[in-house]
């Protein structure tokens, strides 16, 4: 019995670097933010706010443990313009408007449904670091808010994806992917016009995987 056990073992060890391949993708991303209105527990009047997407950029690293098994990290910039619009008196006018950035770095384990096709669609979820926010606030913004950067505060939150990857080559693969990540907009200022907001990237990409 426990020879038999080893014998399956070493047979073990012995395909393992068979399917133990690695992957090295880049890809530019169009991420969709809710549009959201600040909640009347921060004080503030009641404003909603719109996001206008931007193209980003992220690179992933896939580590397979099976053919149809691997666990991704990956890092983003999701990226927009933001806007955010007060009604007082009937009278609507924009509040504050910049640029939009934040960092998304996670961690997903993901399952190929086609591992050995040339069309190989996969499902996956896991846990997102959301960092660095930030609002560029343009020159001239209404409310007051003077021109410069409102920082938000980090988030850890999770995620899920779906996408298909279409191999060119044993080695080289064309990938279109989308995901959804659950994410406030936080900040530690009181007066801030960006406090409790639900966000919720939606986001689309489209990129090269190398594997090795």
């Amino acid at each position: 019995m426990r020879l038999g056990l080893i014998v399956v073992f070493l047979a073990f060890l012995l395909t393992f670097p068979l399917f133990a391949q690695n992957e090295l993708g880049i890809f530019a991303n169009h991420a969709s933010f809710k549009s959201s209105t600040i909640e009347p527990s921060s004080g503030l009047v009641p404003t909603d706010t719109t996001f206008d997407a931007k193209v980003g950029y992220g690179i992933s690293f896939n580590h397979f443990f099976s053919p149809d098994m691997s666990i991704q990290l990956s890092g983003q910039s999701l990226r927009s313009d933001a806007m955010q619009m007060v009604t007082v008196g009937g009278v609507t006018a924009p509040y504050v408007w910049g640029t939009f950035d934040v960092k998304q770095y996670a961690a997903v384990l993901q399952y190929y449904l086609n591992p050995r096709g040339t069309i190989v669609p996969y499902v996956g979820g896991g846990l997102a670091w959301m960092r660095s926010g930030k609002l560029n606030v343009a020159p001239g913004a209404g409310g007051g808010i003077p021109a410069g950067t409102i920082h938000m505060n980090d988030d850890k939150t999770w995620t899920v994806d779906a996408g298909v990857d279409f191999r060119l080559s044993r080695s080289m693969a064309l990938s279109l992917a989308g995901s959804y990540t659950r994410y406030t907009l936080k900040n530690d200022t009181p007066t801030s016009p960006f406090q409790n907001l639900k966000v919720d990237p939606v986001t689309v990409s489209a990129g090269l995987k190398m594997r090795f």
